[in-house]
């Protein structure tokens, strides 16, 4: 075997290349001199030592065959030289090629095709930047194509056939990097602390972005810079935002990272498509994600709750106690398409039937509206209307206005609270509805109430500068959340209010989650509500109609008014508790001293937590929105019984 004169920094340089650019890469070998020849460019010095490896030295050369031969040697004589490492980050190139040097290189993890056992053969690569821990760099991608099932692999997942299934492998989560689009790629830590810093911190998408680029900002400039490659996004100092970790980047990039998470917690990662028809075909070609999440919710609606089998050593947990309410804080846009009421069954309550669909918040690429894609057609703006001081209005406003006779008229407490210039229904609210009356105006026609307004070159009219197309669209909202809690802090069930908090809604919820069979619903013995006492006379008069689920329910669970709430009850079920037989409901009654000291207030302390996302979910679109909130309750739920075991209050093998 040949032998070489070399030195330290070839060998280190050779390490490095060796990792840097793994086997099947393209012209690998020769990337690899040209990587240790700019490595030792202008460094090689007499004061450098060198050294002989091997027999029958020669001087080393920088050359493919070389490189190849050195390593050899290497590896069969001298394995401990190549633990030697260089900066991973330092530029060594300096034009800029796209075959030049690249701080990260990636690749399929497999070398033979899943569906033929073929050797699938390098395609072109990518330049995408890569989000790491220590600011953004530029990488290079490859994929691979097997030429006789044509199916491609990617460093993260694989397609079936072009434009088919996309699906991830068996766990991505052990790669370094999490591979999204060819032109964006997230360290795997950087995901994580995102996931942190939501979970912990509550921080936005919006937020975390900001302090990302804050964080790298000069270093990114430095080190893109340095590379001088030849595309835009590093070329130009006026296209910085292309390498810029945006909100809409990041937020995309950390549902697909969950979304995978999701899947490979049930063990069915590798036969998920996780593909939607709809990705790169709407507005600013983004990924379809929305329907991804839709997809792993309907997945997650089949399943058996886990938690409802929850059991510890915390007081009323183990007793069969949990806490029900309702939070507003935590509320997303909805379609503002009419509502109406549906009696399902002669034994069921009527709900309100309503359209949960997400409206079309606009943007760049289209218009607001105040209704979904399916009730846009309902959209019909109403001609305004001219009122005594010639300002435009709805028609909608023109029942809460009043005229200036009507305001002299008022008290003068009123009068204050009541401004003439801005007679919307929020003032109107505090006087009492009255008909609005045009005073005779001279040079007015009083049809002008229902006529439009005359165009801007008509000077008898005065019309301001806001359009009717660019007035704002306060969209619709649902009004919150309704959650199961246990006394130790384990969020059972949560489900989203449309409309209003209503024990129909409450009833729902309960059956939803432990009315799957008799089993589940034996261990629900005491709810903890702050309407328990208009729940439980709701429920009485539902069995009497015949319904199955309210009369277990009613036999076999006692309901109780939490404490904070139960002092501010006046009616006799409630309180007093004292010289009171009628008090049914205050949880310091004798038929509640099972779970006397339990802690009754556990769902109000999971909504200080909750509240804290308001920011993050009040623009989310319905599916993002639920499986968001699906997330960080499983993450809160697993920290939460990694706490109690360590508090010594659960046992390993007790269920979750």
């Amino acid at each position: 075997m040949k032998g070489f004169y070399t030195d330290i920094i070839t060998v280190s340089a050779l390490s490095f290349a060796l990792d840097h650019f793994p086997e099947r890469t393209p012209n690998r070998w020769k990337l690899i001199s040209r990587y240790v020849s700019e490595k030792c460019s202008g460094i090689l010095t007499s004061d450098i030592p060198k050294f002989t490896l091997g027999s029958s030295c020669v001087d080393f050369t920088n050359t493919a065959d070389n490189c190849k031969a050195l390593f050899k040697l290497l590896h069969t004589k001298y394995p401990d030289l190549l633990a030697l490492n260089v900066n991973p980050y330092e530029p060594l190139y300096k034009d800029g090629d796209k075959n030049c040097y690249k701080p990260i290189v990636l690749m399929p993890p497999v070398k033979n095709c899943l569906n033929c056992c073929g050797i699938p053969r390098v395609k072109n690569a990518a330049y995408p930047i890569v989000f790491t821990t220590s600011g953004a760099c530029v990488g290079v991608l490859l994929s691979s194509y097997c030429d006789k099932c044509h199916w491609t692999y990617y460093p993260s997942y694989y397609r079936t056939a072009p434009g088919s299934d996309q699906c991830y492998f068996f766990d991505p989560r052990n790669s370094q990097y999490f591979h999204f689009t060819t032109s964006t790629v997230y360290h795997r830590q950087v995901l994580g602390d995102v996931t942190n810093n939501i979970l912990y911190s509550h921080s936005s998408f919006e937020s975390r972005a900001e302090v990302y680029n804050a964080n790298f900002r000069d270093v990114n400039k430095q080190r893109l810079g340095a590379f001088e490659e030849r595309f835009k996004r590093i070329k130009n100092e006026a296209s910085e935002d292309d390498w810029k970790l945006t909100e809409r980047r990041l937020e995309e990039a950390w549902f697909m990272w969950e979304l995978v998470n999701f899947y490979q917690d049930r063990n069915v990662l590798p036969g998920v498509n996780l593909k939607s028809p709809g990705d790169y075909k709407t507005p600013g070609h983004r990924r379809d994600v929305e329907s991804l999440c839709q997809k792993a919710m309907e997945t997650f609606l089949r399943e058996d709750n886990g938690w409802v089998h929850h059991e510890c050593d915390v007081r009323g947990c183990r007793e069969g106690f949990v806490m029900m309410d309702g939070i507003e804080k935590i509320r997303r846009s909805k379609c503002a398409a009419p509502k109406s009421s549906v009696k399902l069954a002669a034994d069921m309550p009527k709900v309100m039937n309503c359209c949960h669909e997400t409206p079309i918040l606009g943007g760049k690429h289209q218009k607001a509206s105040k209704y979904c894609v399916n009730h846009q057609y309902l959209e019909s703006p109403k001609e305004p209307i001219v009122t005594s001081q010639n300002r435009p209005i709805f028609e909608s406003h023109a029942s809460t206005c009043v005229s200036n006779d009507d305001h002299d008229r008022m008290p003068l407490n009123d009068r204050k609270r009541l401004r003439l210039d801005d007679t919307y229904a929020t003032e109107a609210k505090r006087v009492p509805p009255i008909i609005i009356r045009l005073p005779e105006v001279e040079g007015m026609n009083p049809e002008i109430i229902s006529a439009p307004l005359p165009e801007n070159d008509d000077e008898s009219v005065l019309v301001g500068c806001k359009k009717k197309t660019n007035i704002p669209k306060f969209h619709e909202t649902t009004a919150g959340l309704l959650a199961l809690v246990k006394p130790c802090g384990i969020i059972v069930h949560h489900t989203e209010m449309y409309t209003c908090e209503s024990p129909t809604q409450a009833f729902i919820m309960m059956m939803c989650c432990y009315g799957q069979n008799a089993n589940n619903l034996s261990r629900l013995r005491y709810v903890g509500y702050d309407r328990a006492c208009d729940l439980a006379p709701f429920l009485v008069n539902l069995a009497k109609k015949g319904n199955q689920g309210a009369k277990l329910l009613v036999e076999n669970t006692k309901f109780l008014v939490d404490i904070f709430h139960c002092l501010k009850h006046t009616e006799s079920c409630c309180m007093p508790l004292e010289n009171n037989p009628k008090c049914k409901f205050h949880p310091k009654l004798p038929c509640f001293d099972e779970i006397s000291d339990t802690n009754t207030e556990c769902a109000e302390q999971a909504f200080k937590w909750f509240g804290r996302f308001k920011y993050s979910t009040h623009l989310m679109s319905q599916w993002k929105y639920k499986f968001f909130l699906n997330r960080i309750v499983h993450m809160r739920n697993m920290y939460t019984v990694r706490v109690l075991r360590e508090g010594g209050k659960l046992d390993g093998n007790v269920k979750m």
